[in-house]
């Protein structure tokens, strides 16, 4: 279900120019963070269960495994407390967010999340 309702859901906000708003920016960020790790870690886990304790893919692959699991679950973090915040602004700060909440800064925040989080999770 992870993997149609997100992927749903950055196919009907890329062909729809009227949801390209901060909001769905977020909530696409989210989605991608999701699938990165419902690709990544469901199939190591049934993988795992079927092989018992031994890791396939060797000690690189073990690697990028778990790197692509901490990217996904950190990256989906920072997005979504970039998103709370931005709707704080909005909420309790109403003239400030009118000035500062576009779709251009929120593609630079969302691009800092992912980079930072890259950033942080690599080995």
């Amino acid at each position: 279900m992870g993997l149609v309702g997100n992927t749903v859901l950055i196919c009907v906000v890329y062909k729809s120019k009227a949801l390209h708003t901060s909001t769905y920016a977020y909530l696409v960020s989210l989605a991608v963070a999701d699938l990165l790790v419902i690709v990544i870690a469901i199939p190591e886990a049934m993988i795992f269960q079927h092989f018992g304790n031994q890791w396939l893919f060797g000690e690189v692959g073990c690697t990028v495994f778990i790197f692509c699991n901490f990217l996904g679950i950190n990256a989906g973090s920072l997005s979504l407390a970039a998103f709370t915040i931005e709707r704080y602004l909005v909420a309790c700060r109403p003239l400030l967010a009118h000035k500062i909440c576009d779709i251009y800064r929120t593609r630079r925040v969302i691009a800092a999340c992912w980079i930072f989080t890259f950033l942080y999770c690599s080995p």
